[in-house]
């Protein structure tokens, strides 16, 4: 059974209205992508996805030697994928992470282990912020969202995967 993951309602909740927040956004390479907000899905292509698959594997694996993968994403979600990998170690202080990121430690209810809980983030960042340092914060919020509801959606639907999301950060 193919279960598909929608969080754009979640998604499309997140309006930006600062133009430093977007600015910033659109500096990080991801205003392109956060302008998504629905994508019609190609059944046809699913359907033959999972016709090329096999049962005893409940995902896809791509080749991402194959360029045309890689490029072919970079090109519909507009990311530039010409520059080094991100890497780094992974401290799995997602307390501190998220104070560096967002400036402002998450509630002992909206963290879940390694995962941030979307409702939290969007009542933390839906006002427009005072100061240049929280406009870099909404920034960051918006994105970390954008990579939680579009790009790696969790099955809980309402979480973020801070190991996916963050990376080296």
């Amino acid at each position: 059974m193919l279960k598909i993951l929608d969080h754009s309602r979640s998604h499309q909740q997140w309006v930006l209205t600062d133009d430093r927040v977007i600015e910033y956004v659109r500096q990080a390479g991801f205003f392109h992508p956060f302008s998504l907000r629905w994508v019609r899905l190609d059944w046809p292509l699913l359907t033959a996805l999972i016709d090329r698959g096999k049962p005893e594997h409940p995902c896809f694996i791509f080749d991402m030697e194959d360029d045309s993968y890689t490029s072919g994403c970079g090109v519909l979600l507009g990311l530039r994928i010409d520059s080094p990998a991100v890497t780094g170690l992974d401290d799995r202080d997602w307390a501190m992470k998220c104070e560096r990121l967002l400036g402002v430690v998450p509630t002992v209810t909206a963290m879940n282990g390694g995962s941030l809980k979307l409702t939290w983030l969007r009542q933390q960042f839906t006002q427009d912020p005072l100061a240049d340092a929280q406009a870099q914060q909404h920034a960051h919020a918006c994105i970390l969202h954008m990579l939680g509801t579009t790009m790696f959606p969790d099955y809980s639907t309402n979480l973020l995967d801070m190991v996916t999301t963050t990376g080296g950060l």
